[in-house]
């Protein structure tokens, strides 16, 4: 219930960067991969110097700072009450590590979402949500993101600066 009710209210006030498809309900990756072909090919078209970045996230949902993504979370006006659902879901979680019949004692991780958790996909979305921006405030203006891959470029008619 909370996931839906935090996906109508990202989705209908129009929060998330339209950089990201995946982990949404009626976006599709297809779009992003069309937008970054055409992308390249209207640059080189124009002769302009192209430049590609391609990156992987590794551990990408075991490595979002928690209070970083609450923050986020408050900055995009959501309430109050699913606020602190939020929060005390993803805080205070404790893992061990079972090999055969042993198992390790139990630690308290203090980064990460959930894994197989259906809220970590849209918590996640929300911590890279303002990435594109970010990028393109260095020139990086083309930006699309697929789940936790990132693929940004740009073009200059004078070739691509070093700085």
């Amino acid at each position: 219930m909370i996931t839906s009710r935090l996906d109508w209210y990202l989705e209908t006030n129009n929060l998330l960067t339209s950089s990201q498809t995946v982990f949404r309900k009626y976006q599709s990756t297809n779009q992003q991969v069309v937008f970054l072909g055409q992308s390249i090919k209207d640059a080189l078209d124009q002769r302009h110097s192209a430049l590609a970045l391609f990156v992987d996230f590794e551990a990408a949902f075991d490595k979002v700072w928690r209070l970083k993504c609450i923050q986020k979370l408050q900055t995009l006006g959501v309430c109050n009450n699913m606020l602190m659902w939020i929060r005390n879901f993803i805080s205070q979680r404790f893992s061990a590590v079972r090999l055969g019949n042993a198992i390790s004692s139990f630690k308290q991780s203090e980064t990460g979402l959930p894994q197989g958790s259906v809220i970590s996909p849209i918590l996640f979305n929300i911590f890279i949500n303002d990435l594109p921006d970010l990028l393109a405030s260095d020139g990086l203006t083309n930006t699309t993101l697929f789940a936790d891959d990132l693929a940004s470029g740009a073009a200059h008619q004078r070739g691509i600066s070093p700085n």
